[in-house]
């Protein structure tokens, strides 16, 4: 079945990158932040879907996530409303699923490696939230490897 995933992470080096995947091939990204050498990751929100009639392009997908914008930030705002206080590793990641009326699924996920980021976890989903067409609409193509 079809996947479009937008992620939003953030590395030890500083810097954040996000994008969108389909089928797992990420299609459009942007990095914010210093190129350094350490892109292990201090935390992640992806916003998975999945469904027959998802679109299989690059613009269409982000097209497809800003028409679906209000149940999206929805779902991101009741899973930010889930750790008001952090994130206990044992249940990592945590997922809130719904299914939109066309029939996709959407599960946002989100995890921190430390309790410190663990507690920033729902202002970082209510940023998402807040900015989330502004996201989309500065992603550039990904270059192929």
């Amino acid at each position: 079945m079809p996947t479009v995933t937008f992620f939003r992470q953030a590395r030890r080096d500083g810097g954040i990158r996000t994008g969108i995947d389909i089928d797992d091939q990420t299609v459009l990204s942007r990095f914010e932040g210093p190129e350094d050498d350490d892109p292990t990751l201090l935390w992640y929100i992806d916003v998975r879907c999945s469904g027959p009639r998802l679109p299989r392009d690059a613009e269409a997908a982000r097209q497809w996530l800003e028409r679906n914008a209000k149940p999206i930030v929805a779902a991101l705002e009741a899973l930010a409303d889930r750790v008001p206080t952090g994130l206990d590793p044992s249940e990592s990641p945590l997922k809130l699923s719904r299914r939109l009326p066309n029939g996709v699924s959407v599960t946002v996920a989100c995890s921190a490696v430390r309790r410190a980021e663990a507690r920033s976890l729902p202002a970082i989903l209510r940023n998402v939230a807040i900015n989330w067409r502004e996201r989309l609409r500065s992603l550039g193509m990904t270059q192929a490897a």
